[in-house]
């Protein structure tokens, strides 16, 4: 689709002039001649196609800054608080380990020490820039990689993935953003999984304009979501899970778009698929560097 803006403006030149002579050349048969108004708009369409997504980038990379800007003033504040307050809790845990009652409450604040943390760190890497190093990635081995690294959350509900295909998919892909976009999507899918479903994987090769392409479909067999909430599913912080952060589909689509494909997700019956489409050659959009004293691309604590 193409975006155009249309400029419009009565049109008073030679032309018009031409036309409204042959309309009063006009004569009903037995009469005299017609005079008539033949009034002419000129329209010019500028396609902003390029330009209108240059604009949404700049958007989102000056807001992408200020919030850096922001998350790495906390990073350096908060990072020792956390130690510490992870610290002060395994110490009390031990502590209180004959009294059950007492170790029940020092599970809840551990339990939302870590949610803490989990925000903190997703809202810290939806800030940082960028940084992508692509290589050839086949993308069996990286979601086989992905999965058994997420085997713990498998475990409580004995999901197996189900592959349509193992022959082998290549992509020039940063390999690290690959796991992070994987482990975002399996979370999503286990998550609205039930006890013992299958996630679907299906590949496909396909075109992407002129540009060769894999095209990646991750689908699970929940309870689905509803179209609004499909529509809203990338925005930063929208959420439909009850301890969810909102940033891990944000991020994802940043990370997909950032090498030159697309992610989305489409309602099916039952549940919901996410769809990948990959550039075999990815043409880069590297976001603009922003000042900052950490170049690391994990952020530890």
């Amino acid at each position: 689709p193409r975006r155009v803006r249309w400029h419009a403006r009565p049109f008073t030149g030679e032309m018009a002039e031409i036309d409204k002579q042959a309309h009063d050349a006009v004569r009903p048969v037995g009469g005299q001649p017609q005079p008539r108004s033949v009034p002419l708009i000129l329209c010019v369409g500028q396609d902003i196609t390029e330009l209108t997504e240059a604009q949404r980038l700049l958007v989102r990379s000056e807001r992408l800054a200020a919030i850096g800007q922001t998350m790495a003033g906390l990073a350096h504040e908060s990072r020792n608080a956390f130690q510490r307050s992870q610290t002060a809790l395994e110490t009390l845990s031990l502590d209180l380990e004959n009294q059950p009652s007492a170790v029940k409450l020092v599970q809840r604040v551990q339990r939302a020490h870590d949610h803490l943390l989990h925000l903190y760190e997703e809202v810290l890497q939806f800030a940082r820039p960028v940084q992508l190093e692509p290589q050839p990635l086949n993308l069996i081995a990286a979601l086989d990689q992905t999965w058994d690294h997420i085997g713990q959350a498998i475990s409580t509900k004995s999901i197996t993935l189900r592959w349509s295909t193992r022959a082998a998919m290549a992509v020039e892909f940063d390999a690290f953003a690959a796991e992070q976009v994987f482990r975002n999507l399996l979370d999503n899918a286990i998550e609205a999984s039930s006890e013992n479903s299958t996630i679907e994987i299906a590949f496909s090769s396909i075109w992407v304009g002129n540009a060769r392409g894999i095209e990646v479909r991750i689908r699970d067999f929940g309870s689905g979501m509803s179209p609004q909430a499909v529509s809203r599913a990338f925005e930063p912080f929208f959420t439909t899970r009850p301890r969810g952060t909102g940033l891990g589909l944000a991020i994802a689509r940043r990370l997909v778009e950032s090498h030159g494909g697309t992610l989305t997700l489409e309602c099916v019956e039952p549940g919901v698929c996410a769809v990948l489409r990959l550039l075999e050659k990815p043409k880069l959009f590297v976001e603009p560097p922003r000042e900052t004293n950490d170049f690391r691309r994990h952020e530890g604590m």
